[in-house]
């Protein structure tokens, strides 16, 4: 037994998590690069620290959040109850 719905919100996760993952590591490496030129950080950069740090901090909550909203917990693994 199937359910498309479960599927689909294990996939959009999954998508949407490893999204974030990716902008969270593109802008470490970014701030990383204009520290390292010694690039003045202004208001703008500033934000985009906390802004940062507030989404590394966000992806280990990220399955918890999802297991509230869907009703069952997220797993990387194949669900044997999908058939998988």
């Amino acid at each position: 037994m199937t359910d498309p719905r479960s599927i689909a919100y294990d996939v959009t996760f999954t998508v949407l998590y490893i999204g974030l993952f990716a902008a969270m590591t593109a802008l470490s490496l970014l701030l990383i690069g204009l520290g390292a030129f010694e690039i003045e950080f202004g208001p703008l950069e500033r934000s985009a620290i906390v802004g940062n740090i507030a989404g590394w901090l966000a992806l280990p909550l990220a399955p918890r959040l999802y297991q509230r909203l869907v009703g069952h917990p997220f797993s990387w693994r194949v669900n044997s109850a999908l058939g998988g």
